[in-house]
């Protein structure tokens, strides 16, 4: 589903501009309207759409949303709007590390050592969270303009992954590690494999393993060592050669074991060139290695031939043979069967072989038996060495229970903090697998973790102003959900809290509402502005009086073709809709201009009726600016007059009413008030025209309070 510009999703974010289409998402620049700041906004594609990934999906997000670090671009949001499902994340404003290696690659080594650096920061800040990125390319790093470099889409990988949906993976293929591209178990070190390959392109300008289909690029990372760099950018230094080879490492257990490690010799290169503090792992300490289905599958094999054919008198010679994957040109495996050269040599076929050569057959025999025992042992050594039993983590701290899953050879996160009237504050309230079930070692056992009861004494609002009630709740960061109902109640001020709902003082929880009933004053009552034009004064004045409206500001200039003392124009324009007792300004003609020079009159023509009829149009509000613009004509002189726009978008606390607006106007010579109108929330940004000819100081006043100045003409 494509979205529009300035569509609204759930009443806060409004669509700017597509500005990308990823493998799960559309990217779109997009307005947080609540606090008035650009944000990238991701939607999820219709194909992943549905209950078991939008779940795994959530948990994925709010644990990335809980990553805050300079080279990180952080989560803020994540939801549905109806059938949109979206996440929020920060709006970086540069371009993709993929942008810019197109243009620029190859880097210099200082270049490349800066960036990866950085990278790495964000990955280490991760993977201390317990969060694996596992989809590390330069389409999900951003470089902002003041060359910072940003991670993106933390954790929505792992949510992808587990989706049944198929999906073109060739964007992340080209950077996948060994261990992703079998479907084995990864870790951070499935990270520093993917970030090796992006420093690798960024060194070269080039993808290190390219391939007609998924499969052949897989089979190349699993298999092939990475190309040359020095014969592609002979520049590379030599111990940025050797930390891109280490961390691009087939073998997990000799890349870097941690981001952390990783960063001090990108520091180090900064440096030294020689490379010669890039060392190879102690694996004293390593961790046990996981074998993969294919090696245990191989071992089956090996440990399974069969040599029943093997006696005296056989006479055909017995053939070993494997199996090995061969790629068609779309990329799709088939299997070949290959042959190899014949265990034995060919058998004597007489009966009557001499007693060697019985005695070498049953003592391959024997050892091949042996092998077949030890290889069987090691397969079910290996698989009931992958499980562990989840313990019980409920009413644990989250402490106490990184540490029983350290035990368990498990880890642990905190993927949601919730509510509990049973669970106090801090400890676990539940496990995503149950206790007693088994699952392998190394996987991750998400958990909720308790906010406490979230009860509190709610405050007693009635008599405040709504404006202070909220300035209250943001202080004091009062987390309830709270809902304006206006009334009319004309012994009470406009704006101020009738009653509320739990009344004050009462216990209350931060999931349940609270209703505040808000004064409207006496009741609405609207009349319609009649037309004063070509009118007198006394009769002006006495045709708003007899509808209950009054006769504001009264300005005067020149017309030649408005009699003298008649109205010329009106601040609020004839059939439209005022409150009782509100004021309208008016224009009055002085009569006909005195005769000037030729290049006078042609300016002074600014001053005709069409100049100052009040302008209307969906974002500029008719105002009394054209009533004090005007600057008086001399019989020499006629000043330049010039026009220009008043901008006012107060910052107003959700939920406000309406609110008084009005414009000072003071000069070198007088001070007047040239506007005063009620408006609502939704009437903001306003624009008001004004004209002058000399510097002119523009007071703004929201609800009688100066809220700015402005200065024009100058």
């Amino acid at each position: 589903m494509k979205l529009a510009p300035n569509q609204i999703i759930s009443d806060r974010y409004q669509i700017i501009e597509q500005i990308g289409i990823g493998g799960m998402a559309n990217v779109y620049c997009a307005t947080d309207i609540k606090l008035d700041r650009k944000v990238t906004f991701k939607v999820l594609k219709e194909e992943f759409v549905d209950k078991e990934f939008i779940e795994k999906f959530s948990k994925e997000a709010m644990a990335a949303a809980k990553l805050s670090h300079t080279n990180i671009a952080n989560v803020y949001d994540f939801g549905n709007d109806g059938n949109i499902y979206y996440i929020v994340m920060e709006y970086v404003d540069g371009y993709t590390l993929k942008d810019i290696i197109k243009i620029k690659a190859p880097f210099s080594n200082e270049e490349v050592l800066g960036i990866s650096i950085q990278i790495a920061n964000a990955l280490s800040v991760a993977h201390n969270s317990g969060i694996i990125h596992r989809d590390i390319k330069p389409e999900n790093i951003l470089i902002t303009k003041d060359g910072i470099a940003k991670v993106t889409d933390f954790g929505i990988a792992r949510a992808t992954t587990s989706n049944t949906v198929t999906i073109d993976n060739m964007g992340s293929v080209h950077y996948f590690s060994p261990e992703q591209a079998k479907g084995g178990f990864t870790d951070a070190k499935t990270d520093i494999y993917s970030l090796g390959i992006v420093m690798f392109e960024m060194v070269t300008g080039k993808l290190p393993f390219y391939g007609e289909g998924v499969v052949q690029l897989a089979m190349k990372h699993i298999n092939e060592p990475l190309p040359n760099m020095k014969e592609i950018n002979p520049n590379v230094s030599e111990s940025l050669e050797k930390i891109i080879l280490k961390a691009t490492n087939k073998s997990i257990v000799n890349r870097y074991r941690t981001a952390e490690s990783l960063i001090n010799d990108l520091k180090k290169a900064l440096s030294d060139e020689s490379g010669n503090f890039v060392t190879e792992e102690d694996f004293a300490d390593s961790p046990t290695v996981i074998i993969t289905p294919e090696e245990i599958e191989m071992i089956n094999k090996l440990s399974n031939i069969k040599y029943d054919n093997c006696y005296e008198g056989y006479d055909e010679s017995y053939e070993n043979h494997y199996y090995e994957e061969e790629f068609d040109k779309k990329g799709n495996a088939k299997m070949k069967k290959m042959y190899n050269q014949s265990i034995y040599e060919e058998f004597n076929q007489k009966r009557g072989k001499n007693l060697d050569k019985k005695v070498t057959i049953f003592a391959i025999l024997t050892g091949l038996s042996i092998v077949v025992i030890i290889s069987t042992f090691l397969i079910f050594w290996v698989i009931s060495g992958k499980k562990s039993e989840v313990p019980d983590f409920t009413r644990k701290t989250y402490e106490q229970a990184v540490e029983i899953a350290k035990q368990k050879e498990i880890y642990i996160r905190n993927v949601a903090e919730e509510y509990s009237d049973t669970i106090l504050e801090g400890q676990i309230i539940s496990q995503s697998v149950e206790k007693g079930k088994s699952i392998e070692k190394g996987q991750t056992v998400d958990v909720v973790i308790s906010l406490g009861t979230g009860k509190f004494e709610l405050k007693d609002f009635v008599g405040l102003d709504i404006s202070e009630v909220y300035r209250i709740i943001e202080d004091e960061k009062i987390n309830l959900t709270f809902i304006e109902e206006y009334i009319n109640d004309e012994t009470i001020e406009r704006g101020k809290v009738i009653r509320q709902v739990p009344s004050g003082n009462s216990t209350v929880k931060m999931e349940d509402k609270v209703t505040l009933y808000v004064s409207k004053g006496k009741e609405d009552y609207f009349v319609i502005v009649p037309r004063l034009k070509n009118l007198s004064l006394d009769e002006a004045k006495q045709t708003l009086n007899s509808i209950g409206l009054k006769l504001g500001n009264i300005s005067e200039i020149e017309s030649d073709s408005v009699e003298k003392g008649k109205i010329i124009s009106q601040s609020s324009k004839q059939g439209s809709q005022l409150e009782e007792g509100d004021r309208i300004d008016v224009v009055v003609s002085t009569g006909k201009p005195k005769e000037i020079t030729t290049e006078s009159t042609t300016l002074e023509q600014t001053t005709t009726e069409q100049s100052t009829e009040p302008i209307i149009s969906e974002t500029t509000i008719e105002t009394s600016s054209q009533i004090d613009i005007q600057t008086e004509i001399t019989s020499s002189t006629l000043p330049t007059l010039k026009d220009d726009v008043l901008n006012i978008n107060p910052s107003l606390p959700e939920g406000s009413s309406d609110v008084e607006v009005k414009v000072i106007k003071k000069t070198s010579t007088e001070q007047s008030e040239i506007y005063v109108r009620t408006h609502s929330p939704k009437d903001f940004p306003l624009k008001i025209n004004v004209r002058g000819s000399e510097p002119t100081e523009f007071q703004l006043y929201i609800d009688g309070k100066l809220i700015g100045t402005e200065t024009k003409f100058n």
